[in-house]
C-alpha cells in the first residue's frame, strides 16, 4: 500500500459519508425571500433575513447570481 492509501486507511476516509440535511419548508422561505431582496437591493433586509437562517442553524453561501445553503 502506498502512503496515500495508508493515510485514508488510517483517517478511515473511504467509509465517510456526508449526511443530507433536510432543508426545512420555514428556511426555503426565508431564503426566497432574502433572494427576492438582494435582487431588489434591499441590502439591510437580505442581511437580517441572512441573520435569521443562521439562528435556524444554516448558513448561506452568496455567489454572483444566487445563493446556497448549508447546515452549520
Amino acid at each position: 500500500a502506498d502512503l496515500a492509501d495508508s493515510l485514508e486507511d488510517l483517517l478511515n476516509l473511504k467509509n465517510y459519508k456526508t449526511a443530507k440535511v433536510e432543508i426545512p419548508e420555514r428556511i426555503k422561505d426565508l431564503m426566497e425571500h432574502r433572494e427576492k431582496a438582494r435582487k431588489d437591493k434591499d441590502f439591510k433586509k437580505a442581511d437580517e433575513l441572512r441573520d435569521l437562517i443562521k439562528k435556524e442553524g444554516f448558513t448561506v453561501n452568496d455567489g454572483d447570481n444566487s445563493s446556497s445553503i448549508s447546515s452549520l
